[in-house]
């Protein structure tokens, strides 16, 4: 279990790091656009002269391209940090499915049970079962937000570039605007696991809905013996 829990906080540790890492770009990026405004609501700026002008559209536009580049680097390596945590994940996201789920069906036909047979239950024993079922609840939790958030992080970059329409820029502007909405479009930003469902809240959704669905099954064959 230790060695689960180990890898699962290094897992949420780097997803955190990443999503940090893309909340810097989209907060640059959102700078970049709050100068823009600024600069077309100040009518000072606008009395420079054109060069002057073209010289700090420029600057704006090597920037985002900076920028563009920064994300895409950001992005492979979230693609090679989930291809090396492929299996690893795999393994600690079916270890909490089963441990909550036998966790929670032991606890309650052994206490059923107990007090059918009017034992007084060992309340120390099933407690410690329950500690396991939350801890190991909590920890799938956080590998699913920390990769949640990483997405969302990602995706969010779009919707900051959009802002842009907002003020007026030149062509050179808008067409480093263009690229870096093309590459955003054209990259997947969910993390998938071994290729089979994607790590975030509807996987969560989905594993309540099956342990739920399991422990009546099995509570009730349990029962009925």
């Amino acid at each position: 279990m230790w060695s689960t829990a180990v890898l699962s906080n290094g897992y949420v540790a780097i997803c955190y790091l990443i999503a940090h890492l893309y909340r810097q770009i989209n907060l640059q990026i959102a700078d970049l656009v709050q100068k823009l405004c600024n600069f077309g609501s100040d009518h000072s700026h606008w009395s420079l002269k054109s060069t002057k002008k073209k010289q700090l559209f420029r600057q704006i536009a090597t920037e985002l391209d900076r920028l563009a580049y920064l994300h895409r680097d950001v992005t492979t390596v979230v693609q090679w940090f989930v291809k090396i945590f492929d299996f690893s994940l795999l393994v600690m996201i079916v270890w909490d499915f089963f441990i909550v789920m036998f966790a929670i069906f032991y606890t309650y036909t052994s206490l059923v049970q107990d007090i059918r047979d009017n034992v007084r239950p060992p309340w120390s024993k099933y407690g410690q079962s329950c500690s396991v079922a939350i801890f190991q609840a909590f920890q799938f939790y956080y590998i699913v937000s920390a990769s949640a958030l990483v997405t969302r992080r990602a995706e969010k970059t779009g919707l900051v570039l959009n802002r842009f329409f907002r003020a007026e820029v030149t062509e050179r502007v808008e067409k480093a605007i263009e690229m870096f909405t093309i590459e955003l479009l054209h990259q997947p930003y969910s993390i998938e696991n071994c290729g089979m469902f994607k790590v975030d809240f509807t996987l969560m959704y989905s594993m309540v809905a099956t342990i739920t669905s399991y422990l009546i099954i099995m509570i009730q064959f349990q029962l009925s013996e």
